[in-house]
């Protein structure tokens, strides 16, 4: 075992140059820039996760009541059973809870974006987009009309 551990050190050594001391100070700098990263990620998903996001939801406490309330589903019990704390009497809770327990539903693509689609006003108001269109057309020929002239004159 000692054989191997003194092979495995001198491979080490052989492909690091920590014999050099210039070597050290580029070492030194990577390991620190690699530690900052390190903790600015964790400082970001550490906060993130404990931040609500716009609606109000802690994020990591919906994590905890949604597994929660998925176990209690498929134990057969309801999620008040489980002692999740936030569910109950809550709406939006009593949703998730039908949403864990609702079976996929097999459509096709037609299907859905026959159900999904919204009637009412369409983004690009075409009438309103020819409009426009045409005043900028009008406006850079009464621009350039005196440009070619000049042009064509020489």
């Amino acid at each position: 075992m000692k054989a191997l551990w003194r092979s495995a050190r001198r491979r080490v050594s052989d492909l690091s140059s920590w014999d050099d001391p210039a070597d050290n100070g580029d070492v030194a700098i990577a390991l620190t820039l690699l530690l900052v990263l390190l903790v600015a990620a964790l400082v970001l998903v550490g906060v993130s996760a404990v931040l609500p996001d716009d609606e109000g939801h802690r994020p990591w406490t919906g994590l905890r009541e949604g597994w929660a309330a998925r176990r209690a589903a498929r134990s057969g019990h309801d999620a008040d059973a489980a002692g999740t704390p936030g569910t109950g009497a809550d709406a939006a809770s009593a949703g998730d809870r039908e949403l864990v327990l609702a079976d996929p539903v097999d459509v096709s693509l037609a299907e859905l974006l026959r159900s999904t689609v919204e009637r009412g006003d369409a983004y690009v108001r075409v009438d309103e987009l020819a409009t426009g269109l045409q005043r900028v057309t009008e406006r850079a020929q009464e621009r350039t009309s005196g440009l070619l002239q000049h042009v064509r004159r020489g």
